[in-house]
């Protein structure tokens, strides 16, 4: 471990991971009622969770990377490497190899004619290529996002150890990947646009930059800051998770939604006069437990599934009581997962970390 280490408080992230995690759950659920013998659908909001995962992981990231090289003026990438391996690894290739043991015992796991070179893609962290091909394997869909993170962590903190101006380097990421995106979405509108509409890694970006310009534009706070579009952002949060997707323009609408996103990450973060504050025992715990909720889930959906398929009649109480179990039995399981696995990794991760992030204003 290093000495004087250095930890950092930033309220209400592990309320963001909450309200995301809860996002993708709640959608997901309801695009599966029909296996229960329901009436439900898919929801595009559900994706939207995920950009809601990107920003912040850009912006925390990045957050923590500027502190550290402004403290020692450089950062250990080998250092940075390691702590993203004990966080994302334990749990990614523990869903995997989970998977392969239950996709024999249950018949409603779908797979692709090729499963080989999905779980290939899979095992070398690039579960956005099936995604993309739609080849993917249904139970661990979700694992797509963590490949996106992944391969944003593989080159950013080497661009940023590099870079003499962080800030046009983050311009120049987002704006590579978002025209690459556009490009595809007015030429071929096919494969290589659903592969780039998925690797929303200039979603991160933009993340990153509102973490270079909150701790050193005053202009930028003044204005992100101002009641009135905090007003409006958590507003728009709050009727699309009930309504579904509020479309603007469709090709833009992640980026859209990315920017609002940021702007209520940065003020529960770093606004002391932020309106909403998502400082509560109930959040906290959901953020905390929220990577295991997101890896989770599909594998309780599809399990209560294979063994209640089509008991259910159409009505609220049911729908209800599903809701009920797949969250309840996904939060138990995510909780344990934490307790008893993840944590021996995090206990790890620390003494790889200079500058870390904390739960706790006590810590």
């Amino acid at each position: 471990m290093y000495n004087n280490q250095e930890k950092i408080y930033l309220p209400s992230l592990n309320g963001i991971r909450a309200i995301a995690a809860m996002m993708v759950m709640f959608w997901h659920i309801y695009q599966f009622f029909p296996m229960f013998g329901l009436i439900g659908k898919e929801n595009p909001i559900s994706g939207f969770g995920v950009t809601l995962f990107f920003v912040l992981s850009g912006y925390l990231i990045t957050y923590l990377l500027l502190k550290e090289k402004n403290k020692y003026s450089t950062i250990s990438i080998k250092d940075f490497y390691l702590r993203r391996i004990l966080r994302i690894w334990p749990l990614y290739f523990f869903a995997l190899l989970l998977s392969i043991l239950l996709i024999p015992y249950l018949s409603n796991i779908e797979t692709p004619k090729n499963i080989f070179t999905s779980y290939l893609f899979y095992f070398l962290l690039l579960p956005n290529i099936p995604f993309a091909l739609n080849t993917t394997i249904s139970i661990i869909t979700p694992l797509w996002s963590i490949g996106v993170e992944e391969q944003f962590y593989a080159f950013w903190p080497v661009l940023f150890k590099k870079s003499k101006n962080i800030l046009y380097t983050l311009i120049i990421v987002f704006f590579i990947f978002l025209g690459t995106k556009l490009f595809f979405r007015f030429t071929e509108n096919g494969l290589l646009y659903s592969y780039f509409g998925a690797t929303r890694i200039h979603c991160m970006a933009l993340g990153a930059i509102g973490a270079f310009w909150v701790q050193s534009n005053q202009i930028f706070k003044r204005v992100i800051f101002h009641p009135i579009l905090q007003v409006v952002c958590w507003v728009h949060l709050l009727v699309s998770c009930f309504t579904g997707v509020i479309h603007i323009f469709s090709a833009l609408d992640h980026e859209i939604y990315a920017v609002i996103y940021l702007i209520i990450i940065l003020n529960v973060s770093s606004n002391s006069k932020t309106l909403v504050s998502l400082e509560n025992k109930l959040f906290d715990f959901i953020g905390k437990i929220s990577y295991g909720i997101y890896v989770y889930h599909m594998f309780i959906i599809t399990i209560l599934a294979f063994f209640l398929k089509n008991k259910f009649q159409e009505n609220l109480i049911n729908k209800i009581l599903i809701y009920f179990l797949i969250i309840s039995i996904s939060v138990a399981i995510s909780w344990i997962s934490y307790e008893i696995f993840e944590k021996r990794f995090l206990k790890m991760k620390v003494k790889f970390s200079k500058i870390m992030s904390t739960n706790s204003k006590n810590n």
